[in-house]
């Protein structure tokens, strides 16, 4: 079970910070920049909000697309060590002879023991099984039985960061190549994902050398993309290698512009990717949109000062709109929260730019109404609760006037959600869960929300709401969190109070890693210690 996890502040704090901090609006106003402020006579520029806490969005769980294939056979093991020569084997350090006894009957000085060697860098192999780099590349192309070259394609990468610019172009040659075996085309496409493309230098501090050194990363991972999104315009829907070649261009950030697409041009294939008519591939889409959509680089990070990449935030908008799997509008709904709203200078600004966000979210989540008053008995067009929660979490963050009601929102579907049909006791939970989840994405927003969490620690019979609940709970921290005390105490001394669910074996015993997430659980509220500083896995 894993613990507490955040993403970095710059990707989801700054959009709850500046939706937040818009204020509360006037209801007789489109949206709200300010509250009890009059108009002034130039429109003054938003004072930038405190940052929130590193939070997290957990994915709906699903089940995996292919099964993983078999793993190969590493061509050529070493073979055994031959011996030196008949006889007893050699010692590493011969024994040393007795030493003599000292006069007087003083007891020897044993001998002072070497030193042990400083440790020593760490340095990735010129030989692997006693081949070379440009061996086992050789083999990777040319060697006529395909099980071998895909073999040697995932030795490659065991060579270290050197590696990279002597296989950047076999490898994206091994990938445009239709008539290659599709196995060896998913290898190299999993290589190139993994090889680590990575450009943050500081322009005031690099050396020439490094900047130069960027630059040709930079010309190779464009290369990389262009390889990715022919196999994707030459493929057919549903192909496989599809799948892996819209995972893989997550990976390059803000560099992938190139397959987003222009405004006003269809020629990025993730568009065609969204329209696919393989869900998984929509739902990977909608992932990597996510992660390529930032804003453009500067100094080689994301510039969070600036907007979101325009044509991946259409995209997605898009999909929210009219993907019919629940799966993929979840995606492209956590995509847009990691992206974030539109930044600009001024309230008035915000207004305007936020209307294109805005307007397909409530189009989902608002009930159909007629010449602007709702329909008797209408609901909103989002059927899926587990997505309708995630949707109110991002229509807040575009709106802050949706706070307060947003909140209690998604808090009822924690305490009574709806009924979803599915397997097991609490026929709601996948709904209650994912509540959880958008509940600890907001922080210390959500203390609102702590009644309904206190509640929700008496699901003794799912420790997987446990686990989120006291999620929720820490990630709220010191103001609101201590009002849960008791009732994390209750679950730290699970041996004591926790009651034997009905229906449970004999040899029941309390679940000791709940009691492990409460400790840490209790430590965060009471200021002891940070929601970051706790480690991945608790102490067993």
């Amino acid at each position: 079970m894993r613990r507490f996890r955040t993403v970095s502040p710059v990707l989801l704090a700054g959009w709850l910070a500046v939706a937040v901090g818009c204020g509360k609006a006037d209801p007789a106003k489109p949206i709200a920049v300010a509250e009890n402020t009059p108009p002034p006579a130039a429109p003054e520029p938003v004072k930038p909000p405190d940052p929130l806490p590193p939070i997290t969005i957990p994915s709906i769980p699903l089940p995996p697309v292919d099964p993983p294939p078999p793993p190969m056979p590493r061509p050529d093991p070493l073979p055994p060590a031959e011996p030196v020569g008949p006889g007893p084997a050699v010692a590493v350090r011969p024994p040393q002879p007795p030493m003599p006894p000292m006069p007087g009957g003083a007891e020897p000085v044993p001998p002072v023991a070497d030193p042990a060697d400083p440790p020593k860098k760490f340095e990735f192999p010129k030989l692997i099984s006693g081949r070379s780099l440009e061996e086992w590349l050789e083999e990777a192309i040319r060697h006529k039985d395909p099980q071998f070259r895909e073999a040697a394609l995932r030795i490659l990468p065991l060579f270290g960061p050197s590696a990279r610019a002597l296989i950047i172009r076999p490898l994206c040659a091994v990938i445009r190549n239709s008539s290659t075996d599709p196995s060896i085309r998913l290898a190299a496409i999993g290589i190139v994902a993994n090889l680590g493309f990575d450009f943050r230098i500081d322009d005031n501090k690099s050396t020439p050398a490094e900047k130069e050194k960027m630059a040709k990363l930079r010309t190779a991972s464009r290369e990389v993309i262009g390889a990715l999104m022919a196999v994707m315009a030459d493929t057919r829907p549903g192909d496989s290698l599809r799948l892996a070649c819209v995972q893989a261009l997550a990976t390059f950030g803000a560099d992938a512009h190139l397959a987003v697409g222009v405004r006003g041009s269809n020629a990025g294939r993730l568009l065609q990717m969204a329209i696919d008519p393989s869900w998984p591939i929509r739902q990977a889409t909608a992932v990597t949109l996510g992660a390529v959509g930032v804003p453009p680089e500067k100094d080689g990070k994301p510039d969070w000062t600036l907007s979101p990449y325009d044509p991946a935030t259409d995209i997605l908008l898009n999909i929210l709109l009219k993907d019919k799997c629940a799966a993929v509008r979840a995606s492209a709904t956590q995509s847009l929260l990691m992206l974030g709203p539109p930044k600009v200078k001024t309230g008035d600004d915000y207004v305007k730019a936020v209307q294109k966000y805005l307007t397909p979210v409530n189009e989902r989540v608002e009930p159909p109404t007629k010449n602007g008053v709702p329909v008797p008995g209408g609901k909103a067009t989002e059927e899926d609760h587990a997505v309708l929660v995630w949707l109110w979490l991002l229509q807040l963050s575009y709106d802050s006037r949706k706070l307060d009601e947003n909140i209690k929102k998604i808090a009822q579907q924690v305490k009574e959600p709806i009924d979803t049909g599915g397997a097991g006791k609490d026929k709601g939970a996948g709904v209650r869960l994912q509540a959880l989840y958008c509940l600890t994405a907001l922080g210390p927003r959500a203390a609102p929300a702590m009644p309904t969490l206190r509640e929700a620690l008496d699901q003794y019979d799912d420790p997987v709401i446990v686990v989120a609940t006291l999620q929720a709970i820490a990630s709220v921290g010191t103001k609101g969190g201590a009002d849960a005390l008791p009732e994390l105490t209750k679950v730290k001394n699970g041996s004591k109070d926790e009651p034997k669910p009905a229906g449970a074996p004999k040899d029941w015993k309390p679940n000791p890693v709940l009691r492990l997430f409460a400790e840490d659980a209790i430590k965060v509220v009471m200021g002891q210690v940070k929601l970051n500083d706790l480690k991945e896995e608790p102490k067993k």
